[in-house]
């Protein structure tokens, strides 16, 4: 990758703009890196867009959409009708995450209300997770990996041989 000219900004992807688009309400960098730290005297969004916590302006229409564009997610508040595709999951405070998500032992949501109910009927694992004979549950990759994961061999127990 060349590196930019005089007069340029570097985006955190790599890509270099013209220094003018830098703090100009239009994320011209495609990941959002030249309208942060934008906070400033006179800095004020118009009035198609959505001025979040932070001081970054967004456009209106992602309001509410359940997507991460504020970086604080604060265009995400107050937001009950918040429709979430197919492939995501609607957590309790509204925010849309990906499906493939939930149940994978980490809060996605920052409320935890992706990892609730995630525990097979009878078990102490999440789904995600192998429950050992001892009650342990590891990562279900570890499951006939040839290491004693559970320490009492039932991870490797019923596996096709090598």
């Amino acid at each position: 990758m060349e590196p930019c000219n005089n007069g340029q900004f570097v985006c955190a992807n790599g890509r270099c703009i013209p220094g003018h688009f830098r703090c100009d309400n239009d994320d011209d960098c495609h990941d959002g890196s030249d309208e942060l730290e934008c906070i400033g005297p006179g800095r004020v969004c118009t009035i198609s867009q959505f001025e979040c916590m932070n001081g970054n302006c967004i456009k209106t229409r992602y309001r509410c959409d359940g997507q991460s564009d504020c970086q604080d997610s604060s265009h995400e508040e107050d937001c009950a009708d918040v429709q979430c595709g197919e492939d995501r999951f609607k957590c309790a405070n509204h925010r849309c995450i990906n499906a493939r998500c939930r149940c994978d032992g980490d809060d996605d949501c920052h409320d935890g209300s992706d990892e609730l109910d995630c525990t097979l009927p009878g078990s102490a694992c999440m789904i995600t997770r192998f429950e050992c004979k001892n009650g342990n549950c590891i990562k279900a990759s570890f499951v006939c990996d040839g290491d004693n994961d559970c320490n009492d061999m039932s991870v490797e127990e019923n596996c096709p041989e090598s």
